[in-house]
């Protein structure tokens, strides 16, 4: 069985916001990242910032594709066997206080990290030992980079392709050159998914739900109660958005994982602006009864309000991640060969993409014998 201390003590995924105590009842809420229509609307928009026009292209005739493929790892694929679930949920985020270390600081040897912690007293909770860097710090960083060298890994496949001429062959299902561009269509779409989690502030933070600063379940009040409100103009504002945002990672020779490193900093960084923002009325409480941690959520104005608190806030930081999406579009397409994207005429959808098992954690043979 495949330990993951997520299950038990983060609940990033599954998120327990309400404890009723009188009752002695807890009440569970899931959360997403952004929610649906954040992750869909940031990939969407990713689409009108990449660069090269013949992705563009590509990507634009599919922009419902991808938009449904980002939010996969959030959807589908939580409901595979508890124990690949196990494994894929740590990849959404990182917690740097975990190793004490400011976010610039953090190698970006995910080995070195498991290396050198694993057995360590959490710099978060001293008291508590570092049994698994995999599911108590997390991996998103290393999981957008994991998608990135798949795309990249196609170059070889497409050079010992013939690029199908005739439409028959554009078309057919079992022509190998369409099987390689769906998979490259759907390594993105997935990808984005996670380049969305790392915009997300408190996915770069151990305080996830924001009980240390007494703004308990404040993480899906953010990412998805208040963007549940957006107009159908998110779109646009992320696109408009990401074009006036300044990026100096995004350059020639700057790996995916630095792009992602910096990420988490600039997002981890907006955590005292969201707190100010946010619209309690009542603080959270947390205390232990019984050897249990009872927490009561903050109480909030409606999500209306939270709108009007956190819409700039947040649409920055949708836009910060689709300018950073299509910037790694780009790099993995060039990285693949840039394949001839006009040839393809396949029209299959995407609707349940295998899971893909995290190449960069060690010991997850149990969830591949699942997966089997």
């Amino acid at each position: 069985m495949v330990q993951s201390v997520f299950q038990f003590q983060k609940l990033k995924f599954l998120v327990l916001p309400i404890i009723s105590v009188l009752a002695g009842l807890v009440s569970g809420q899931t959360a997403s990242a952004w929610g649906g229509h954040g992750h869909d609307s940031i990939c969407q928009a990713a689409v009108h910032l990449v660069k090269n026009e013949e992705l563009k292209s590509f990507l634009k005739y599919r922009a419902f594709m991808v938009g449904h493929l980002c939010n996969i790892p959030d959807t589908a694929w939580r409901d595979l066997p508890k124990e690949v679930a196990a494994i894929g949920a740590p990849t959404h985020y990182i917690d740097p206080e975990l190793l004490g270390l400011p976010i610039p600081q953090i190698p970006l040897n995910f080995a070195t990290i498991i290396r050198d912690y694993t057995g360590k007293p959490s710099a978060y909770k001293p008291s508590e030992t570092i049994k698994s860097i995999p599911d108590e710090f997390g991996s998103v960083w290393w999981r957008a980079d994991q998608f990135v060298k798949k795309i990249g890994a196609l170059k070889s496949v497409y050079q010992n392709l013939t690029v199908p001429m005739e439409k028959k062959d554009q078309q057919d299902p079992k022509n190998p050159y369409n099987q390689a561009t769906f998979e490259m269509l759907t390594a993105m779409g997935l990808m984005g998914h996670y380049v969305g989690d790392v915009g997300q502030p408190y996915h770069n933070t151990a305080d996830y739900d924001g009980y240390d600063a007494h703004h308990g379940g404040l993480h899906s009040y953010y990412e998805e109660v208040v963007v549940a409100e957006f107009d159908e103009m998110l779109i646009p504002r992320i696109v408009q958005e990401a074009r006036g945002i300044s990026n100096p990672t995004l350059q020639p020779g700057v790996s995916t994982l630095e792009k992602m490193r910096y990420m988490s900093q600039i997002a981890a960084a907006d955590i005292p602006a969201v707190l100010r923002a946010d619209p309690m009325i009542q603080e959270s409480t947390s205390r232990e009864e019984l050897g249990m941690l009872i927490r009561t959520p903050a109480e909030r104005q409606p999500a209306q309000v939270g709108l009007q608190k956190f819409n700039a806030l947040i649409t920055k930081q949708m836009g910060r991640s689709a300018q950073l999406l299509a910037n790694l579009w780009d790099q993995a397409y060039v990285d693949a060969g840039k394949p001839n994207l006009t040839v393809y005429k396949w029209f299959k959808f995407p609707h349940t993409p295998d899971f893909v098992v995290p190449d960069y954690v060690p010991a997850v043979t149990t969830a591949q014998k699942k997966l089997k």
